[in-house]
């Protein structure tokens, strides 16, 4: 854990906002503050993929106990994976949560619709998004560029390359 909290103190040092991407496990949202992340992303997915009610409740009774334990800890919340414009509720009802990622559902969605179509799809409010394009393959990679020009089209673009 010293090397996360490690790399938590320079990205900080370097006026950086971190958010640590977790479980709801208590020990987990405890390790997240213990290393210093300004937030954490509690990881949906075992809620999104459940396949019956009963699960779906234990996973959704997990989160809520992971945000009530990290904004205790003076820790920001955010959530996300595999969440859609449907399965999404039940958890925004919690409260307590800053950001969700739904962007995955969002593009696939899109591929379907038409991104132009994003507003009157699911989407309630036509106000321009804020979008951050990611990769792994350098700022001069093809598909990035097209990417970012498509996406200005709905929004304020932001790109980050590993």
């Amino acid at each position: 854990m010293a090397h996360v909290a490690d790399a938590v103190e320079k990205l900080q040092q370097g006026g950086i906002t971190v958010s640590l991407f977790i479980d709801p496990d208590p020990d987990q949202v405890k390790a997240a503050s213990k290393c210093g992340a300004d937030f954490i992303e509690i990881h949906t997915g075992n809620y999104a993929d459940a396949q019956d009610w009963s699960t779906e409740d234990r996973e959704l009774d997990r989160i809520e106990n992971a945000i009530k334990l990290g904004q205790k800890l003076g820790l920001g919340i955010n959530a996300g994976h595999g969440l859609n414009y449907a399965n999404i509720k039940r958890i925004a009802a919690l409260g307590g949560v800053e950001e969700f990622n739904i962007g995955h559902s969002i593009i696939s969605r899109a591929v379907l619709v038409g991104l132009d179509r994003r507003s009157r799809h699911g989407h309630p409010d036509p106000v321009r998004m804020k979008i951050l394009v990611t990769n792994d393959d350098g700022i001069n990679a093809e598909g990035l560029r097209c990417l970012e020009q498509a996406m200005a089209l709905l929004g304020e673009v932001a790109v980050v390359c590993a």
